[in-house]
């Protein structure tokens, strides 16, 4: 565990990030305090990337000495936030408040669904953009919420991006347009396609299995597009 949270805590620095606290084998942390920082988003997105390949080598090490290997998630969300000395008399922390630090921790916990790694809000792909690649996966209504909010997985950084990459995500860009415009028949092609040149991918393989379940349920009037979580 402490070579973990070392591994996080470092690569979290070296991006400009402020490390909250440790929860469990968990870590909260922000960007854009103490210090303003106008690259914050950005700077978020590149330790996210950077943090998961650097767990992978180790995961690769611990594979090799016999140890489990250890399954990271990450969560981005940007928005406002009350940052500062929060506390009581008695006691007080630097940290952070506010619904955006609960949205991020409902982001995190959404790749158990999709089988991702790193995912972030459209609030951070519009501060991050045009620094990061990224694809579309769904609108989300997350627990104790009204609205929806477009999720996207995180697929690499601008100048390290192969074809390969460009590509996955543009095809699954053009599968969740014919999703948006509610063509589910049409959508789910889309999204097998992407599985028959990419079969392990679990974000078209969820939304294919969506589709079908969406475009049964259409026949029989308007559906709910959005993705409603009923836990964390």
């Amino acid at each position: 565990m402490g070579q973990y949270l070392s591994v996080v805590n470092e690569v979290i620095h070296a991006h400009r990030g402020t490390v909250d606290k440790y929860i469990g084998d968990g870590v909260m942390a922000f960007w854009g305090a103490p210090r303003p920082n106008p690259q914050h988003a950005v700077d978020a997105c590149r330790a996210a990337w950077r943090l998961q390949e650097r767990l992978e080598g180790l995961a690769r090490q611990w594979q090799a000495e016999g140890k489990p290997r250890w399954r990271t998630r990450l969560g981005l969300h940007t928005g406002g936030v009350v940052v500062g000395n929060i506390g009581s008399e008695n006691r007080m922390n630097y940290t952070l408040i506010g619904d955006a630090v609960n949205l991020a921790s409902r982001m995190e916990g959404l790749n158990k669904h999709f089988g991702t790694c790193i995912l972030i809000s459209e609030g951070t792909l519009e501060s991050a953009a045009p620094a990061v690649l990224t694809r579309p996966i769904s609108r989300v209504v997350v627990k104790g919420k009204m609205r929806g909010v477009l999720v996207h997985e995180l697929r690499g950084l601008a100048g390290e991006v192969s074809p390969h990459q460009r590509d996955l995500a543009d095809a699954t860009a053009s599968a969740f347009a014919l999703f948006e415009a509610r063509d589910f028949v049409r959508a789910r092609e889309a999204y097998q396609a992407i599985l028959g040149s990419h079969p392990d991918d679990p974000v078209a393989r969820w939304m294919a299995v969506r589709c079908a379940e969406l475009d049964r349920a259409n026949e029989s009037g308007g559906v709910d597009t959005l993705y409603r979580m009923t836990g964390k």
